[in-house]
């Protein structure tokens, strides 16, 4: 499994979890809104849809699913290509970010409910 995640929203606990794992995590600093999953490149789905209960309960967003080898094909090379942008967090890397990073995951974990 690979994943990329905008740098600005990776909460410590989601790309310690992520780096032990996977290994790493792969952060991109630029942010798009949507969730893309693709599987073997024949299945996809495409939206807005965070995949946590309060999401579910809460939120009303929708996903588009496609099983379409053309489809999801070209989508997981897209994706291979935004790698190239990527800049690959290891759990090593994590433990060793600096206080204000820390200090601003702290103040975040009070909000984490709320968003």
């Amino acid at each position: 499994m690979r994943l990329s995640v905008p740098a600005r929203v990776v909460r410590a606990s989601a790309a310690a979890e992520s780096s032990a794992a996977m290994h790493s995590a792969l952060v991109v600093a630029s942010m798009l809104h949507h969730k893309v999953m693709v599987l073997d490149g024949r299945w996809m789905t495409i939206g807005t849809t965070n995949f946590d209960n309060r999401s579910f309960a809460h939120n009303e967003e929708s996903n588009v699913s496609v099983f379409d080898l053309g489809q999801a094909g070209d989508y997981e090379q897209r994706f291979d290509l935004d790698l190239a942008a990527c800049q690959r967090v290891t759990l090593e890397a994590w433990r060793e970010r600096g206080w204000r990073q820390r200090l601003g995951e702290s103040v975040a974990l009070v909000f984490e409910d709320q968003v």
